[in-house]
């Protein structure tokens, strides 16, 4: 089992197409689910004294609280975060894996066989593996002057990307083109619905704003 893990590793980071073409065929969600919040926790404990760094002490202090109060805060923010990855992330997965699906069976993707919703899970959940190196990469960290783990979260991010547009083309026999449109479909009608919504509150609100400005 080790071994075969091993194998599908060092295929999907170094040989995408292949890795995720064996993947989609024989693993499930539940697979991919599984290395997403594996993945997540390495990540969170690996990075928890830098997320720690990001907050500025002097800032908070100034806060109406008891600086013990805002140590002890700042103490269990890992904590927190750790919690709400085991405890919201399965959440946001399945439903990413279903809005994903949902997108890319509009454009045309393939049914049966290959256009499944178990295989669209397994390789979203093994496209997270390149976050796994955030652990060495964060004792690393430590002994160098500028942000590692920043410039190395943005590699991750783009990595990740490429492994999940990959897999979307895998599983549903797409172009590459069509499984990049697909993963952002649903984002682009997020933020469209966002800015129509922002665009009709304000002309509902602002004709009621000018009746209350005093003439």
């Amino acid at each position: 089992m080790t071994a075969n893990f091993l194998d599908d590793f060092y295929d999907i980071l170094f040989r995408p197409k292949q890795g995720m073409r064996n993947i989609s065929q024989v693993k499930t969600l539940w697979h991919g689910l599984l290395v997403y919040l594996i993945v997540n926790v390495i990540g969170s404990l690996s990075t928890a004294s830098y997320q720690a760094q990001l907050l500025d002490v002097q800032e908070l202090s100034q806060l109406p609280l008891p600086m013990e109060i805002t140590e002890g805060f700042l103490g269990m923010l890992p904590f927190m975060e750790l919690v709400a990855k085991i405890t919201l992330g399965p959440l946001y997965f399945l439903a990413a894996t279903a809005v994903l699906h949902l997108a890319a069976s509009l454009l045309g993707g393939e049914k049966g066989n290959t256009g499944n919703i178990q295989g669209l899970g397994a390789v979203l959940g093994y496209s997270y593996l390149p976050y796994i190196f955030l652990a060495p990469i964060s004792l690393v960290a430590r002994y160098v002057a500028f942000d590692l783990i920043q410039l190395a979260s943005i590699i991750f991010f783009f990595w990740a990307l490429i492994l999940k547009v990959t897999g979307i083309r895998e599983v549903y026999q797409f172009s590459s083109s069509r499984a990049l449109l697909s993963y952002i479909l649903p984002a682009g009608v997020i933020l469209v619905a966002l800015i129509l919504f922002t665009l009709l509150s304000f002309l509902f609100f602002a004709p009621l704003m000018g009746q209350m400005v005093p003439q």
